[in-house]
């Protein structure tokens, strides 16, 4: 991702963050005015009568079976809760709900010794706060720090402002990947938000938790709309106890998460450093297809901003374009599996379906435009203040005349943010039809700044427009409502059937 402080003005689309993450403290903190909130078999020494395998008070929370007591490994007593991913699951994970009306408008903590045996660190606790009608309206996550697969036993935590429409608190134990987790002595805690734990930050948490406070109440969208005396003390309520950057993520998240923006997240350095460690998956992962006789261009996500990356993607989009049978006479493009990261090889990558000019950009709340546009085959992002972010291609490997080429965009709920950015560039411009339902509605833009430690905020602050000047901030609706697909084969997916009918009609297309 690009620093602010060397690029202050681009804005970019990038998808939301899958976790609400927590910090790992380096030992529990003790604030005043905190009390346990009771656990039934916090240590797993109790099993079911009929079950000794299976611990007491606690439920299945994941798709995955493979969840266990285990009498060989604990940290103390004579248990532990032993989680493996089953095959085919996207995850394991046990939980138990207690009541949360009392719990309103409160600090809410969950602890854990866990010992990985070559688990992923990510996730390995959940808060999740229910309303009545038992739908999520708060949610927080963990992330481990490195070393948690090393077979020590480790203290995790994460926290939770609850919001004062929760009825019920479920707090859940996960294993996201491969290889084995234990938990151990769990504890849930709470303490209230008041200033004899607003203070209980170390000076380098202060500074920290003050410099990405300060960032977003400058540059965010929505700041206007925000309480922002109550956010901060709900900010620094959570982070009490908070003696290294990392411990003041959970308060960070909750401040964005006040912005209602649905868009605006905190990327830590663990997670920024996964994302680049996929980005070769992401650049191979373009394909070229042929459904019934017209090329389907499949456009994944791309989340790195390294150059070198971000031309090696635009390349591979351009070597698929041309590589398709007859691309003059229209494609496809598949946005309904990318769910954001950085459009800018995105478009670069598919200058060849535009002529030179404006296709998009964004409005900011000072009503500064910034815009997207290519020249000669560039694609360049610029506006007044701004650093111009340009993509020049080394080589052309395909050209395909002024824009007039017939496309046909598929659009579904996991196009989201850089992914509806690309929809959006086509709104507007000759032969271009979207299909599909409606977008994710990420339609907005992301500034980038990094903070001391390496991770990265992104804080929304403007709002994409199309060429003809119509701003969105929501969905984007196709031009043809089209159910979502649930075939297994493309030949059978309707989506894609009505692109291709469209595309069979026009002119270009004419067999």
């Amino acid at each position: 991702m690009v620093a602010s402080s060397l690029r202050p003005r681009i804005w970019l689309a990038v998808a939301v963050a899958s976790a609400l993450v927590a910090s790992v403290f380096a030992q529990a903190v003790k604030v005043p005015g905190q009390a346990a909130v009771p656990l039934v078999n916090s240590g797993f020494e109790l099993a079911l009568p009929d079950n000794a395998a299976r611990p007491a008070g606690w439920f299945k929370a994941g798709p995955g079976e493979t969840y266990s007591r285990d009498t060989r490994v604990f940290r103390s007593g004579s248990a532990s809760l032993s989680l493996q991913r089953s095959e085919g699951a996207a995850f394991t994970a046990v939980a138990q709900t207690v009541p949360a009306t009392a719990l309103q408008n409160s600090v809410v903590v969950l602890r854990a010794w866990v010992r990985g045996d070559g688990a992923d660190s990510a996730g390995a606790l959940a808060l999740m706060a229910l309303g009545g009608d038992r739908k999520s309206v708060g949610y927080a996550q963990s992330e481990a720090p490195a070393g948690t697969e090393s077979g020590d036993w480790l203290l995790h935590e994460t926290r939770l402002l609850v919001p004062p429409t929760a009825q019920h608190l479920q707090a859940g134990l996960r294993l996201t990947a491969g290889g084995t987790r234990w938990f151990d002595d769990v504890e849930l805690i709470t303490w209230p938000v008041d200033a004899s734990n607003q203070a209980l930050l170390s000076p380098v948490a202060e500074k920290y938790l003050g410099e990405a406070l300060d960032a977003v109440r400058g540059q965010a969208l929505h700041s206007g709309r925000v309480d922002w005396s109550t956010v901060v003390a709900q900010a620094r309520a959570l982070a009490a106890g908070a003696a290294a950057p990392s411990d003041t993520y959970d308060a960070i998240r909750h401040v964005l998460r006040a912005l209602h923006d649905g868009h605006s997240h905190l990327q830590t350095p663990t997670a920024r450093a996964a994302a680049e460690r996929s980005v070769s998956k992401s650049v191979t992962a373009v394909s070229i297809t042929t459904v019934r006789g017209r090329p389907v261009l499949v456009l994944p996500g791309f989340a790195s901003m390294d150059e070198a990356a971000e031309q090696a993607f635009a390349m591979n989009i351009q070597r698929a374009i041309a590589a398709a049978r007859r691309p003059e006479c229209g494609l496809v493009l598949d946005l309904r599996t990318n769910a954001g990261g950085n459009m800018f090889p995105m478009l670069a990558g598919l200058a060849p379906l535009f002529g030179d000019g404006e296709v998009g950009g964004l409005l900011t709340s000072t009503g500064a435009q910034v815009a997207w546009k290519f020249e000669r085959g560039r694609f360049v992002s610029s506006g007044p203040g701004q650093t111009a972010k340009v993509i020049d291609l080394p080589e052309r490997v395909v050209r395909l005349g002024a824009g007039t080429t017939p496309v046909a965009v598929l659009l579904g709920p996991t196009t989201a943010s850089s992914g509806e950015a690309v929809a959006i560039a086509f709104v507007g411009r000759p032969q271009s039809r979207s299909f599909g339902s409606n977008s994710a509605g990420r339609t907005t833009g992301n500034r980038p700044v990094v903070l001391p430690d390496g991770a990265l905020l992104a804080i929304t602050s403007a709002t994409m427009r199309d060429r003809t000047g119509t701003a969105y901030g929501g969905v984007i609706r196709p031009d043809e409502v089209v159910a979502p697909a649930t075939a297994a084969s493309p030949e059978d997916d309707a989506v894609l059937a009505a692109a291709v009918s469209w595309l069979d009609s026009q002119k270009a297309c004419a067999n």
